[in-house]
């Protein structure tokens, strides 16, 4: 238990000191700026009572006499503190202000970029996940981690100040002094303690009332929940996760009441104590009366102080377990950093097109990949070998679960396999840079995005160099099918705004509208390889067949990967390319599978129905 207690203030130490180097190098001239100014103002109450008490003395005249001259002088010297003192508040608040101003948007900077250098397998798992969603809420709190911890500085520099000028008067008073500091500080951890264990217990609670909350404001859920008449049962689970929450933080009220009078009683004897001493030494003439009026000042600046530095403390506990939830994500991002899938591109500027090694886009050989990395009896990709070949359009087919998409994310350098060899063009993925993947493939993922911008900047994000090519864009729109749209419903063109939630101005397209423009993005300066994952999921059969078949007619010769659960498309393809269970099970043409009587003929017959032959013929006659 002592080594698990000792490893735990270890842990925190090493947190403390990490918070504090990040905070340092996020802005060191306002770091220094605020610590300057902070142990300023540590020192001028210290120096503020000691002129206070000399002036009472030479007031009261129960000190050596001397001239009204040498009073003056003290007193402009108190007044030029006092006005120090006062332009210490002004430009700490400025200062304080800014320090927010200043770090916040360089910690979202600094979380955005790290972050771009995870491996897509780690942001899926819940632990990052559970992580990310709270360094959005408490990204500000490094900031207030180093005011704090600085401010618990000011406050420990005073009280060291306090308890000299104690024993300067009578060591006795310095004990006491240290006596009262030591209970006080004593039952902080109890106090800490009570708040991590409160926090501890309720954050599962709290995130799954904040989720049930969210129900109650979700655009997308609020049909479902009005026409299934959910809101009552929605409420209900708010709300008993809501009284949880609410008795647990009534318990943690209660035993902080609890010690706060444990205090309230130790200060008053404190006082008490000193006031009385005080009094004794000044009735005997053994204390002036500014010296009784310094130790006044000295007792309760003390407790103030006290108050204040257990507060800052309380602050950095607190904030410590912030700080370690982005150190871990910080450490997390630096190790998948050192080791990437391929490496960080250097900009467009310093792009240069790959020459082909090889007559293939994509081969993988004994390629697996698992998604929990402990069990590797369930390989979502099983000791893969495949060949995808240049110029050719390639059907990918196999029922959902058979590792298609996986597959795709693979060879997009998105996860790393847990084995085997990835090669594009003929190169290993460790000679790539992220640009030869980026600037030479375009793709429509399965979990497509629609972005809160205009259809240029939605179409022209997969080239962003070209977003002013207007002729670029067009012919990408047209190739997926979505150029009539943005001539009928937009009122600007091409820089329309999408989104309503985000922009005011802006149109809605319907699901299937979106999807046709994530496939314009993928077609958008006509890249060598085209990678469409069920980019035609929300049309209907006929229409996803369309869809293909202009595909097919502007791919000449680079290379396509077509995917999709619906395969009456795959007879357009020159390559057939059949997964189940991560593995290669059947390739070939179209004819030669249907002939072989295998999984391809059982898919494709018994969605025969959905494609009208009719249709489909006479589509094929007008693009001849």
């Amino acid at each position: 238990m002592k080594n698990s207690e000792g490893l735990k203030i270890k842990d925190n130490i090493s947190l403390f000191i990490w918070g504090i180097k990040t905070g340092w190098e996020l802005s060191r001239t306002m770091f220094f700026l605020w610590t300057v100014l902070s142990v300023t103002s540590a020192v001028i109450p210290l120096i503020t009572m000691k002129l206070t008490a000399i002036i009472i003395d030479k007031i009261s005249g129960t000190a050596f006499l001397s001239s009204f001259n040498s009073l003056l002088i003290y007193l402009m010297f108190f007044g030029i503190v006092y006005i120090v003192e006062q332009l210490y508040w002004l430009f700490s608040s400025t200062v304080n202000n800014f320090m927010m101003i200043k770090y916040s948007p360089v910690l979202y900077e600094k979380y955005f970029m790290k972050v771009q250098k995870l491996n897509l397998r780690t942001m899926e798992k819940a632990d990052y996940q559970e992580k990310s969603s709270k360094i959005n809420e408490t990204i500000d709190m490094i900031t207030y981690f180093v005011m704090s911890s600085i401010n618990f500085l000011t406050f420990s520099i005073t009280l060291i100040g306090l308890m000299f000028m104690a024993v300067s008067v009578r060591w006795y008073f310095g004990l006491i002094s240290l006596i009262i500091l030591s209970i006080r500080f004593s039952l902080v951890p109890q106090i800490l303690k009570n708040s991590l264990n409160y926090w501890e217990e309720i954050k599962k609670i709290k995130r799954k009332s904040g989720y049930y909350y969210s129900l109650s404001t979700d655009y997308n859920k609020a049909k479902e929940i009005r026409m299934l008449s959910m809101s009552k049962f929605i409420l209900e689970r708010w709300f008993e996760y809501e009284k949880h929450v609410k008795q647990k933080k009534d318990e943690m009220d209660d035993r902080h009441r609890f010690l706060d009078a444990v205090c309230s009683v130790i200060d008053n004897l404190f006082v008490l104590t000193i006031m009385i001493i005080s009094a004794y030494l000044l009735k005997n003439h053994q204390i002036t009366i500014g010296t009784m009026s310094l130790l006044t000042s000295i007792t309760y600046n003390l407790l103030g102080k006290i108050n204040s530095a257990n507060g800052s403390l309380k602050e950095i506990v607190r904030h410590i377990a912030n700080l370690k939830i982005h150190k871990e994500l910080d450490d997390l991002c630096d190790n998948e950093a050192e080791n990437p899938i391929i490496r960080k591109s250097d900009g467009h500027k310093n792009y240069q097109k790959k020459i082909n090694r090889s007559n293939y886009i994509f081969e993988t050989s004994k390629l697996d990949f698992s998604y929990n990395i402990d069990d590797n009896s369930k390989k979502v990709i099983d000791n893969l070998n495949i060949k995808f070949e240049k110029g050719k359009i390639i059907a990918l087919c196999g029922d959902n679960g058979s590792g298609k998409t996986t597959l795709i994310k693979i060879l997009l350098g998105l996860y790393r396999p847990d084995d085997g060899l990835l090669k594009y063009k003929g190169y290993k993925y460790e000679e790539l840079d992220r640009n030869d993947l980026n600037r030479e493939i375009g793709i429509t993922m399965q979990n497509y995005s629609v972005y809160p911008y205009s259809f240029r900047d939605n179409i022209a994000f997969s080239l962003i160099n070209e977003i002013n090519n207007d002729d670029l864009i067009w012919e990408a729109a047209d190739n997926g099918g979505v150029s009539d749209l943005i001539k009928t419903i937009s009122k600007k063109g091409l820089d329309q705004n999408l989104i309503k939630w985000v922009n005011d101005d802006a149109v809605e397209p319907s699901w299937g509208q979106k999807q046709k423009l994530a496939v314009a993005r993928a077609h958008m300066g006509n890249k060598e390889v085209l990678i469409l994952d069920e980019p035609a999921s929300q049309l209907d059969p006929i229409a996803e067949y369309k869809q293909f078949m202009k595909v097919k007619t502007v791919a000449k010769d680079r290379t396509a990967i077509l995917i999709s659960h619906r395969i009456g498309f795959a007879r357009l393809a020159d390559q057939i390319i059949v997964l189940n269970k991560g593995k290669v099970i059947e390739q070939g043409t179209h004819n030669e599978l249907i002939n072989m009587r295998g999984k391809y003929y059982e898919m494709f017959t018994s969605q025969a129905q959905w494609y009208k032959k009719v249709d489909i013929d006479n589509y094929c006659g007008e693009m001849a």
